[in-house]
């Protein structure tokens, strides 16, 4: 319809509307997460990257939550042995 969804960011191919996870009510949030882990973890498996490294994993699914939860990822502050995780 005309007009709908003006005010929503844009949602790329492969990625999933992350507007609808209410991180601050978990019981509202778990069911939602699940589902999109669920996806997340078909969508590996077809692409071949079920049993990739660590750090392929995190950028895919850094690419499918879009750019707002890469910028909450960025802000971490990582352990050397996590970010020493080879590629």
């Amino acid at each position: 319809m005309a007009g709908e969804g003006q005010n929503r960011p844009h949602i790329g191919a492969g990625q999933v509307d992350m507007s609808s996870f209410k991180p601050d009510d978990a019981d509202a949030c778990a069911p939602a997460w699940e589902e999109y882990k669920a996806e997340f973890l078909i969508r590996l498996d077809a692409a071949g990257l079920y049993e990739a490294a660590g750090r392929r994993k995190v950028g895919n699914l850094l690419k499918c939550m879009g750019s707002e939860c890469r910028k909450l990822y960025e802000a971490f502050e990582w352990a050397p042995a996590v970010a020493a995780v080879p590629a």
